[in-house]
């Protein structure tokens, strides 16, 4: 068959590893991913933290990433660029996050010799340290939790 076979990628079994080197092996295309084998693997608890309001969605973390980056920036269109959104998007990310809390989260400056300035409110400021406070309490408290091994296959 040609390059662009229709036959699946062999996938090793934990044993078939152990015996052939200690590799797990997954073919992706062309590229080959190897994962050493281990005696014992752990799970480990993740999660995604978002905000809501009146039972609507407020901030996660694209929003918070935006958030900060304005106040880095001073700028809606640079924070834009550095997280990788146009700036229409992030405009809208801000003007729904204004109408949803009912309040501004963002002030723009205008005038002065390089132009207009943005910044985050009093209020936007606080919602991104909330935000952090909450992730920060449930990350400490997911370090707290045991998690064992995974049982042998």
């Amino acid at each position: 068959m040609g390059p662009l076979s229709s036959r699946p990628a062999p996938v090793l079994t934990r044993p078939q590893a152990c015996r052939e080197g200690g590799h797990t092996q997954a073919l992706i295309g062309r590229a080959t991913l190897a994962e050493p084998v281990t005696a014992e693997l752990h799970l480990k608890p993740q999660f995604k933290l978002w905000l809501e309001l009146r039972g609507r969605s407020v901030l996660g973390a694209g929003r918070v990433e935006l958030l900060r980056e304005v106040e880095r920036e001073g700028s809606l269109a640079q924070a834009a660029r550095k997280v990788g959104i146009s700036y229409g998007h992030a405009y809208k990310l801000i003007s729904e996050l204004n109408v949803r809390c009912g309040r501004r989260v963002t002030e723009t400056l205008a005038g002065g010799p390089k132009g207009g300035h943005t910044r985050l409110t009093e209020f936007g400021r606080w919602l991104v340290e909330e935000y952090e406070r909450t992730e920060l309490r449930i990350r400490e408290s997911l370090e707290t939790l045991p998690h064992g091994p995974l049982p042998p296959p």
